[in-house]
């Protein structure tokens, strides 16, 4: 429950001065379930701003891609596909409701890299 890993975390010796547990904190909500709507409003922000697109690939085709690139030896990465799509193309997907994920426009050729304090 979230009261058992909040008092694992206080354990543990950490603090923090914002979170569901702060009264008066004011930069909530901080429950991933409760973000949605900030979410979306940012993800049409990067569409609309080019820094992202509408990606209509399955998870039948994300998964045999993946298959087709590990048995090649070759790094798992999506291929793409949809990053430059025909408008209208994307437009027809729209209008017969196949469910996107929204991926981040990448520039070509251009490596992320992510330092991660953690590992």
């Amino acid at each position: 429950s979230e009261q058992s890993v909040l008092a694992d975390l206080s354990w543990l010796g950490l603090n923090w001065d914002e979170g569901p547990d702060i009264e008066g904190s004011k930069y909530g909500p901080y429950r991933q379930s409760e973000r949605g709507d900030m979410y979306i409003k940012l993800a049409n922000k990067l569409l609309e701003e080019g820094k992202a697109y509408k990606c209509f690939s399955t998870q039948e085709e994300l998964d045999e891609m993946k298959a087709k690139q590990e048995a090649e030896g070759l790094p798992t990465r999506y291929d793409g596909t949809w990053r430059d799509a025909d408008p209208e193309l994307v437009q027809q997907k729209l209008d017969e409701g196949v469910t996107y994920t929204v991926r981040f426009k990448v520039p070509a050729g251009s490596r992320v890299v992510i330092d991660d304090a953690v590992r």
